[in-house]
């Protein structure tokens, strides 16, 4: 993960001049404003939110499945695996859909990435589960479980980076403030 300052000034700076996050000439991207930032932090947090709502209705289910491992029939298991990747994987590539229609700010591509390596992770942690209903076979089971890991280990890092990036937001607002 980059930290503030690791790779020269911060991301967020001030801009003496009005525009947007247009290129400057030769190519080079402006660095974006705290607005810019702030506007596209408002745009995620109702996608992510969705995505934790479904998320977490779908680890219950999942929750549910892994104790039916050790008491149900393989059949059962199987057939209750597709059908729970069935039900959430569509709603999980929506809500990716919709992320990417928005193009992230400079600064913001850290974050951006870190919430697509999280959707797709439970993407492929849904398709891992069709397999697993398609095939018959419980072996997928520990695969669906990795990409879970996956998935969690990234909403950490998205955690992390949002914190970073409202920390730095905060700091850009107290210098303006000051000038």
């Amino acid at each position: 993960m980059v930290h503030p300052g690791q790779f020269g000034p911060p991301r967020i700076l001030m801009r003496q001049s009005g525009g947007g996050s247009a290129a400057r000439a030769g190519g080079t991207p402006q660095q974006a404003t705290p607005k810019d930032i702030a506007r596209f932090l408002i745009h995620l947090k109702p996608l992510v939110a969705r995505a934790i709502e479904v998320r977490q209705s779908w680890i219950r289910e999942l929750s549910a499945l892994d104790a039916e491992v050790k008491t149900g029939s393989a059949a059962q298991v199987t057939a209750r695996a597709g059908r729970l990747g069935r039900e959430h994987v569509t709603s999980f590539r929506e809500i990716r859909s919709s992320t990417e229609r928005h193009q992230a700010p400079e600064g913001c591509q850290e974050i951006n990435r870190i919430v697509f390596a999280w959707l797709d992770s439970l993407v492929k942690a849904c398709d891992a589960l069709v397999e697993v209903g398609s095939t018959g076979q419980m072996a997928g089971l520990k695969i669906v479980q990795q990409h879970v890991s996956d998935a969690r280990a990234s909403a950490r890092r998205f955690n992390s980076e949002y914190q970073r990036l409202i920390s730095e937001l905060n700091v850009a607002v107290r210098a303006a403030r000051r000038r």
